[in-house]
């Protein structure tokens, strides 16, 4: 009669522990790499949701209600001039005459104010914004300015993993209509 085995042997659990030795080592790699991918989707996400809205805000406010711009002395700005001014403080409004403005506050968030109603921020406390640049050019007297705006908009982080750091650049050109 032969002996019954029930068992594994030494050399079969050696052989188990060590491949399972060396698959999760690469199965966590993966796993962290697949949070990491997810924690920059997630903040690239945060940072265009709130670079979309600041720039559709700003573009549909210049093309509805901008009838032209003006320096902090309510000078006018690209009324008649063929060249390029970087120099204008606020637009007017073309309905009721007040004023309105964007800007970068203390918080390098972007603001709205109007001469009506507060400041308001068009983006969010998770996201830094700079290279602000808003530049007003005419190419002749009688076409109306065009509106060119460009900023960076980064989400903000206290840590320097690679996957925390995401910005966007925005650029557009906005025609004002002529009045």
């Amino acid at each position: 009669m032969g002996v019954n085995k029930k068992g594994f042997t030494f050399i079969e659990i050696v052989v188990v522990i060590t491949v399972i030795a060396l698959a999760l080592p690469a199965l966590f790699t993966i796993i962290f790499i697949i949070l990491q991918q997810q924690t920059k989707i997630m903040h690239l996400t945060e940072v265009k949701r709130e670079g979309d809205y600041a720039m559709n805000v700003m573009e549909n406010l210049i093309r509805n209600y901008a009838a032209g711009m003006q320096t902090a002395a309510n000078a006018p700005v690209c009324a008649d001039q063929t060249s390029s001014d970087t120099s204008f403080d606020h637009f007017v409004d073309n309905i009721n005459k007040n004023t309105f403005s964007f800007a970068i506050d203390s918080s390098n968030r972007i603001a709205s104010s109007s001469s009506i109603m507060t400041t308001v921020d068009l983006t969010d406390k998770n996201v830094n914004v700079s290279g602000w640049s808003m530049t007003c050019t005419r190419s002749n007297k009688y076409s109306p300015p065009l509106i060119k705006m460009q900023f960076n908009i980064q989400y903000t982080t206290t840590s320097t993993r690679p996957e925390d750091t995401v910005s966007l650049n925005y650029q557009t050109a906005v025609q004002m209509k002529s009045y």
